[in-house]
């Protein structure tokens, strides 16, 4: 039955993926010329899917509409703003455009885009032992404490996690999604 299990989950997870393919391929149809992909975009399906298969301590079932606090990147707000629009699927993403370490306040997620060491230091801090997922672009974003840092390699997108995060945070977030890490740390 385990077996089972774990082969039905690994199957949601690769039917949402195709699902979210077909999504992909119509936006990026709409936005760009066939042959190229658009990195911004890459993030934001994977941050959507980090979402779906997350599970935060208030609310265990499903959430239909996430806070997602963005910090230093317009673009990709702009971009979440587009793939929650074009999801039929939940939850649906709120964007917050940020400035200020407080904006994240009742947010589900920040995404950090890349910044200065020492106002990525504060956010964390400031979320620190909170249910947000934290999600960046930035270099050696788990190792100062992120939980999921988005890495670009060889022409793949790719992400690693900290484990020791999520847990302090409260959040749980799949197994399955743990299991396509590049890398996963517990610091």
């Amino acid at each position: 039955m385990r077996l089972f299990s774990k082969t039905m989950k690994a199957g949601k997870l690769l039917f949402s993926c195709l699902a979210f393919a077909v999504l992909l391929i119509s936006i990026q149809g709409n936005t760009q010329a066939a042959g190229t992909v658009d990195v911004s975009l890459m993030k934001g399906v994977y941050l959507y899917n980090f979402i779906r298969f997350a599970a935060w301590p208030d609310d265990p079932g499903s959430r239909t509409r996430v806070i997602v606090a963005v910090y230093g990147s317009p673009v990709f707000a702009d971009t979440l703003e587009m793939i929650s629009q074009k999801s039929e699927y939940p939850p649906h993403m709120q964007v917050r455009r940020c400035q200020t370490v407080s904006c994240v306040d009742g947010a589900h997620v920040l995404y950090a885009h890349k910044m200065e060491d020492i106002r990525l230091a504060a956010l964390l801090k400031h979320v620190a032992k909170h249910p947000v997922m934290t999600v960046s672009d930035q270099a050696a974003f788990v190792r100062q404490g992120g939980m999921l840092e988005l890495v670009e390699e060889e022409g793949h997108l790719r992400f690693d996690a900290n484990l020791k995060a999520v847990r302090d945070s409260g959040l749980y977030l799949s197994a399955d999604v743990l299991d396509m890490a590049r890398t996963v740390v517990n610091q």
